[in-house]
């Protein structure tokens, strides 16, 4: 798994403008590896679980708290919620064991810094053992009421009826969103994990994915490693544009739920700053759909919280009184959302249901119709593509160990080829949907530019404020007047207007 360097990596094209985030840049630059650490989390019984255990029929009745089990390295400081945001959905014992399944997440600290991490979900067979002495771990020595499925005696002689799976997790956690990367990588170390003595122990694989491979700061290399069977190729961020890699987010699922019109629609909301939720039966797709819409915002900076995917235990946030950007497992509570000014996208059926009764703002000027026109061609291809419904599971021939002999290699340069031809045509089909949407958004901000004036103290650029003249814009732009009326409320376009000179 070592990596090694190569040149000429094609690039989407856009304008240069201020970094999208400040902070997050500066805390992606100011690191070695591409990770930041790889967490090991798990279940517990707890007396907050809630759960009569006596009255269990089986162990598929038996609720668990998530909790960090071990993390590499140990000195990694995770962020607040992780486990719960692992373990998006209440969990459970099993009877039987599940198939791999992976998802992505975004959290946001108190500072606006984001840290992006890959999940794999597993099981791990429990022996009877075991099983006891979680149930008595909550009984903290005292004498526990066992449930008529556990017999003290089929567990001594060998003989229990039942099999036990628990839920596990792995998480990589990182301030870049490389998610393909992550999820390669945590299938590859799950099933080292399955092989028997291997010859790489699983710590060495870890450091040396966190700290030997790098991310490339400029866009004339690229990191070439292998995972197994997959060729990774990872490039540098551009420095002017949002933190996001066609290659690392899947952002054909949003063309494959949502037909044109309504991502205008949604992107007007997002402009406008109002409660939009995003909700879909497949929780691994929300997180890609919430990257790719964020960054379309461009020039744009998303404004409201963010919290691509939410856990259900969680959902009281969503009544939060600020503006936000939520997505969340399709849920019966979801319903009421939609009566308390959210809007909710239903990502599964192609609908959006709005609030009744209330002004939402709507892109019809000529410039919004040229956008969607050309939006219908390019989502042609992305639109095409079959990979909503398997997305994030999956991965039967994934779930083989590795042989002993196993021991990591380098592509070939077939592999490689094969790898940077894939990287550069989703590059280049992303790159035409970015700029058509960051054209539109700059103009808008040109336009805006025409009407600002500086104003303050002569010569001293600190002390310097910008006076935007509102009515003239409206003036000059009546087609725009409904829609700008809600833009020019948000602190969207505040931040906006603080940088305005550079467009």
């Amino acid at each position: 798994m070592n990596p090694r360097k190569h040149s000429s990596v094609k690039s989407s094209t856009g304008r240069k403008t201020p970094p999208s985030s400040t902070s997050e840049r500066y805390r992606q630059r100011n690191r070695t590896g591409i990770a930041d650490c790889v967490v090991v989390l798990g279940g517990k019984m707890t007396k907050a679980a809630d759960v009569d255990v006596s009255n269990t029929t089986s162990p598929a009745d038996i609720r668990l708290e998530p909790e960090v089990v071990d993390v590499l390295p140990s000195r990694a400081r995770l962020p607040e919620e992780l486990s719960k945001f692992c373990f998006p959905d209440d969990i459970y014992l099993s009877t039987e064991p599940f198939s791999l399944k992976t998802f992505d997440i975004v959290l946001t600290d108190i500072k606006g810094v984001r840290s992006y991490g890959s999940c794999l979900h597993f099981c791990e067979e429990k022996h009877p053992m075991d099983v006891l002495s979680l149930i008595s771990a909550t009984e903290k020595g005292r004498t526990v009421n066992l449930p008529s499925w556990v017999s003290l005696k089929d567990i001594q002689q060998g003989q229990t009826k039942w099999k036990c799976y628990a839920p596990k997790c792995l998480c990589v956690l990182s301030s870049s969103p490389l998610f393909q990367t992550f999820r390669s990588f945590l299938v590859y170390l799950y099933r080292l994990s399955l092989a028997n003595s291997p010859r790489v122990s699983l710590e060495s694989i870890i450091f040396n994915f966190l700290e030997q491979i790098q991310l490339p700061t400029v866009n004339s290399t690229q990191t070439v490693f292998k995972l197994v069977e997959t060729t990774c190729i990872l490039s540098g961020f551009p420095p002017n544009l949002p933190l996001f890699s066609p290659t690392e987010v899947d952002f054909t699922i949003l063309f494959q739920c949502l037909n044109p019109e309504n991502i205008l629609k949604v992107y007007g909301y997002l402009l406008t700053e109002k409660k939009v939720v995003l909700s879909s039966a497949n929780r691994p797709i929300l997180t890609h759909v919430a990257e790719t819409l964020r960054a379309l915002l461009h020039p744009f900076e998303c404004q409201q919280v963010y919290i691509p995917l939410l856990p259900l235990s969680l959902v009281e946030f969503i009544c939060a009184p600020v503006p936000f950007f939520m997505g969340i497992r399709s849920d019966q509570r979801l319903e009421r959302l939609v009566t308390e000014g959210v809007i909710l996208v239903d990502l599964d059926n192609n609908e959006i249901r709005v609030p009744p009764n209330e002004e939402l703002p709507v892109l019809t000027d000529v410039k919004s119709r040229k956008l969607l026109h050309t939006l219908r061609k390019l989502s042609i291809w992305p639109a095409s593509q079959r990979t909503r419904h398997s997305f994030g599971h999956g991965f039967s021939t994934d779930e083989r160990p590795l042989s002993r002999e196993f021991e990591p290699s380098q592509p070939s340069d077939a592999e490689v080829e094969q790898a940077r031809n894939r990287h550069d045509d989703l590059t280049e089909k992303w790159g035409e949907i970015q700029t058509l949407f960051s054209s539109f958004a700059s103009r808008i901000l040109k336009e805006v530019r025409k009407q600002c004036t500086r104003a303050g103290a002569p010569g001293n650029s600190s002390m310097e404020t910008v006076v935007f003249d509102e009515r003239g814009f409206l003036a000059m732009h009546p087609s725009l007047r409904d829609f700008c009326a809600h833009l020019f409320q948000t602190q969207l376009f505040q931040r906006s207007i603080e940088t305005i000179w550079t467009f």
